[in-house]
């Protein structure tokens, strides 16, 4: 069995886990990436957030339907490195 099933949702972070390692900068794209408030069709609740086309045209991730959560996370997560690195510098 995969020791990748069902791990998915823990967020698979160890490093042993991954190959093509590299820098990214995140913050110029994500400034490309709408943030608008929305309901799903047929639902009442409202949500505010990205749209999954725009986020895979900016950063390449996802398959224009669904924003994976760990690339979410990992998106705003180098934004806010970003920032404090700008902030710093000034």
């Amino acid at each position: 069995t995969s020791p990748f099933i069902g791990m998915a949702g823990a967020g698979m972070s160890s490093i042993t886990f991954k190959d093509e390692i590299g820098p990214i900068t995140v913050l110029d794209k994500l400034t490309t990436v709408p943030v608008n408030k929305w309901r799903y069709k047929g639902e009442q609740e409202i949500h505010i957030g990205p749209y999954a086309e725009d986020f895979n045209r900016a950063f390449g991730l996802g398959d224009k339907k669904y924003i994976y959560f760990i690339d979410f996370l990992g998106v705003l997560l180098g934004a806010v490195k970003e920032l404090h690195d700008k902030m710093l510098e000034q």
